[in-house]
């Protein structure tokens, strides 16, 4: 792989522009760009860094537990044949419930992770946040009506929901 000094995958080659792209939320990000979309935030300096700080909040609050945790519970065995840690289970889904508690103070106060509009921070939580629920760990006890109200709307935009249905997963 030539083209991602990690030799790893996605990347993408835009030879019309002569750039190379690679690491998901990059290449999302640069398309978005790209096509001019509302969903990546440019120009006003306090909505973009209020964007950016949402697209950090997702990688280092969400994500990072969310894709150990979804590794843990539902492939680790699979690709291992080693049974899944109940003690790292229990950990990773304290942490995750932890920041899902700072969700829930943030999206009491604004509609969205970035503010009052959709944005890429928001939909970066999609794939993980299925497979969080597969494992049943996202607002399954209703303390944080906030983030059940975010993740209803974003988890049942036409084009994911699509997506889900494809996958065979239910978006709820």
């Amino acid at each position: 792989l030539q083209h991602q000094p990690f030799k790893q995958m996605p990347y993408m080659v835009d030879d019309e522009a002569g750039i190379e792209v690679y690491e998901s939320r990059s290449i999302i990000k640069y398309i978005a760009m790209r096509v001019k979309s509302t969903l990546h935030v440019m120009g006003d300096i306090n909505q973009v860094v209020r964007y950016q700080t949402a697209c950090d909040v997702e990688l280092a609050n969400f994500t990072i537990f969310a894709e150990q945790l979804t590794f843990e519970c539902l492939y680790k065995e699979m690709f291992t044949g080693v049974p899944p840690d109940p003690t790292l289970v229990a950990f990773l889904s304290r942490m995750l419930d932890t920041r899902l508690t700072g969700y829930e103070r943030l999206l009491s106060q604004q509609p969205y992770l970035a503010g009052q509009e959709l944005t890429l921070a928001d939909l970066f939580h999609v794939p993980n946040a299925l497979a969080v629920l597969e494992v049943s760990l996202i607002n399954a006890d209703g303390k944080s009506p906030n983030v059940a109200r975010w993740w209803a709307e974003i988890s049942s935009r036409a084009s994911w929901t699509e997506v889900a249905g494809i996958l065979g997963r239910i978006p709820t």
